[in-house]
């Protein structure tokens, strides 16, 4: 009976990832939601255990700011070269990841100057250094 119940479990839960990935295709096809493994990193700098990553991602047209977001990660530039995906989504930081997907982000801003500016000072304040650069 418990292999049975398992395994109905299993069936469950990929039924709901190919529903999850399906509608993400949909939203992605449609240019309103980033492609996680089509992206250029415009910019990015490292403020203590955190960075400040500026993404482009080239088939999100209908995205606010052209697909251009301001990200702020929990991580590494060493762990930041391993990345062939960078999802701008807020995620729980239990949700398991493979080392060449990014964190989700703590933050995210408008990709403006300011935005930039908001956060290396967010960044900054969760460092505990309220210096400016």
């Amino acid at each position: 009976r418990y292999r049975e119940e398992a395994a109905e479990k299993q069936i469950a839960e990929d039924t709901r990832r190919r529903a999850e990935a399906a509608e993400d295709k949909k939203w992605i096809d449609l240019g309103r939601s980033p492609d996680v493994k089509n992206y250029v990193i415009q910019d990015i700098e490292a403020v203590g255990n955190y960075l400040i990553i500026k993404v482009s991602y080239p088939n999100c047209s209908r995205c606010s700011y052209s697909g251009n977001k301001v990200l702020v990660v929990r991580a590494t530039m060493k762990d930041a070269v391993m990345w062939n995906e960078i999802d701008p989504h807020f995620k729980d930081p239990k949700t398991p990841k493979s080392r060449n997907q990014s964190p989700g982000p703590i933050a995210r801003f408008p990709a403006s100057p300011e935005g930039w500016q908001d956060a290396l000072s967010y960044a900054r304040s969760k460092n505990g250094s309220h210096l400016d650069a």
